[in-house]
């Protein structure tokens, strides 16, 4: 199983680092794209998403995200942190089924 980010540059460097395959989308042309080209990818488990990218191209993540195919889709902050305080304790809550 393969992994790939999309993500801005900054991002972008801290998952090369890690040794995942990662994409700077320069604009909404270039990221969609990117994201066709991961989601056709039958090797590809699990895809990194930054929630600034992913906002540009939101139909298209949620259709992935609720259409239950392979790659998994993860929305990760942006070095400028999560949009929605709380987001990531909300996130971890609902993938383990915690009831707060």
């Amino acid at each position: 199983m393969k992994i790939r980010f999309i993500g801005d540059e900054f991002t972008c460097l801290g998952f090369n680092l890690a040794g995942v395959y990662s994409v700077v989308a320069e604009d909404k042309e270039a990221l969609e794209y990117e994201f066709d080209k991961a989601l056709n990818d039958e090797d590809l488990g699990l895809l990194f998403i930054t929630e600034k990218e992913a906002e540009l191209i939101r139909d298209n993540v949620e259709e992935q995200k609720t259409g239950g195919n392979m790659p998994l889709v993860v929305e990760i902050p942006s070095r400028e942190g999560w949009r929605e305080r709380g987001k990531a304790l909300k996130l971890i809550n609902r993938v383990l089924s915690i009831k707060t």
